[in-house]
């Protein structure tokens, strides 16, 4: 391809740039050894860098000429929005996993879907499953039978086990984003407290 006549710049561009197929021109293990989950949490912090923070990061390069300047960083923001749409679409893209509680009600466990909040696929809603978990031998006791909600708020049913684990599916019309994330609370404190998650890859 033909690059952009800006030597301050050099070969750099978006257009090509394909995010599961990058490699750094050294071999490293991290990106060999890479799976879908270690690539989503790389993917959620390049998406908490807006076009403003991306654009000032820039300004500190002091670049001469302004056009340059722009095109770094609209290309930056460009290979950014692929990282999300490749990375929010290969994992069920479910985060921030926090318990809430409203008063006179009881705790809920609440997330955000980074990929609809992203734009990248419509969602039905979440179904979930809940379990007891034994944390000697790691089983799991099913504890609800697997419903299906509208919002990422799931009550946290009553029960005297020291630790619960919620299965999480989300509808929708990315296929990737049926996979279960699994979410381990700690029931015997209050409020209940998010202590793991494990993703399908």
């Amino acid at each position: 391809m033909e690059y952009p006549d800006h030597p301050e710049v050099g070969r750099f561009e978006s257009a090509f740039f394909e995010p599961h197929a990058w490699r750094p021109e050294h071999p490293n293990l991290a990106f060999q050894k890479m799976r879908n989950d270690d690539a989503f949490w790389a993917a959620r912090i390049v998406s908490r860098f807006d076009d403003e923070a991306v654009a000032a990061a820039v300004s500190t390069g002091r670049y001469d000429d302004p056009e340059a300047e722009r095109y770094v960083v609209d290309t930056l923001i460009a290979r950014r929005n692929e990282i999300v749409a490749e990375y929010f679409t290969r994992i069920n893209p479910l985060s921030e996993f926090r318990v809430e509680i409203a008063p006179g009600a009881t705790g809920r466990l609440v997330f955000d879907n980074l990929g609809a909040i992203a734009g990248l696929g419509g969602v039905e809603g979440y179904e979930v499953t809940w379990f007891e978990l034994d944390s000697d031998s790691g089983a799991l006791s099913e504890l609800s039978a697997p419903s299906l909600l509208e919002e990422p708020s799931l009550p946290i049913p009553e029960s005297g086990a020291r630790f619960l684990a919620a299965r999480i599916r989300t509808r929708s019309d990315v296929p990737a984003w049926e996979k279960r994330v699994d979410v381990f609370l700690r029931n015997d404190v209050w409020p209940e407290s998010v202590v793991g998650i494990e993703r399908e890859n």
